[in-house]
C-alpha cells in the first residue's frame, strides 16, 4: 500500500514556525524545497527530509533548516561554527550558490538537519560519508573565487567515482 502525503500550503513565516513546533517535539519534516541557492544539490521542487539536531553536533558542511532574522526558514550550508559568548554554539550559514553569507545564526535558531534530499523517485542521505565530503569541499567554493575550478575539479573526480552520486546531481529533469 502506498503512502500518502498531505500539503499544506504556506508562506516562509508559517512554514518556519510549523517547522520549529515539529522538530522541537522531535517530529521530522518533509518538506519542498523553494529557490536556486543550493544548487547541484538540492533543487527548486526536491523533497527534502529535516530531522531534530542538537546543534552541538551540527558540524561545517551540514545543511541546517534554521530561521534567519526575517523570521524565515532557509535551508542552507554550515560554513563556519564557533562557540558564542553565552557557551551556546553560533554558525555562519550560507547557500552553494550565494556569495554571500546568511550572517551568524544562533543555535537557538537552528530548527533541524536536514538528511535527504528526494528528487525523480530517488534518495540520498546527507550523512553518508561522501556527503559529508562534498558538503565541506562546498564549504570552500565561493562563487566568484579561483578557487572555485579546484573545489569543482575534485567534486566531478569525486562524482566520476560515485557514479549514482553523479546520475542524481547532474539530473536536470523533473
Amino acid at each position: 500500500m502506498a503512502t500518502t502525503y498531505s500539503v499544506l500550503e504556506c508562506d516562509t513565516q508559517q512554514f518556519g514556525e510549523m517547522a520549529a513546533a515539529f522538530l522541537a517535539s522531535g517530529v521530522s519534516l518533509r518538506f519542498r524545497a523553494k529557490g536556486q541557492s543550493m544548487r547541484p544539490l538540492i533543487r527548486d521542487g526536491d523533497i527534502l527530509l529535516a530531522e531534530p539536531v542538537d546543534p552541538h553536533k551540527a558540524r561545517r558542511g551540514a545543511v541546517l533548516l534554521f530561521t534567519n532574522a526575517q523570521g524565515r526558514a532557509v535551508a542552507h550550508r554550515v560554513q563556519r561554527k564557533r562557540k558564542a559568548s553565552d557557551g551556546g554554539a553560533k554558525f555562519l550559514m550560507r547557500g552553494d550558490q550565494v556569495e554571500m553569507n546568511d550572517g551568524w545564526v544562533s543555535e537557538k535558531d537552528v530548527l533541524g538537519v536536514v538528511s535527504v534530499v528526494e528528487r525523480n523517485g530517488a534518495s540520498y542521505r546527507l550523512d553518508s560519508f561522501a556527503q559529508k565530503g562534498l558538503g565541506f569541499g562546498a564549504t570552500l567554493y565561493q562563487p566568484g573565487k579561483p578557487i572555485n575550478h579546484a573545489v569543482f575539479s575534485f567534486g566531478y573526480w569525486l562524482m566520476r567515482k560515485l557514479p549514482r552520486m553523479k546520475r542524481f546531481l547532474l539530473k536536470e529533469e523533473y
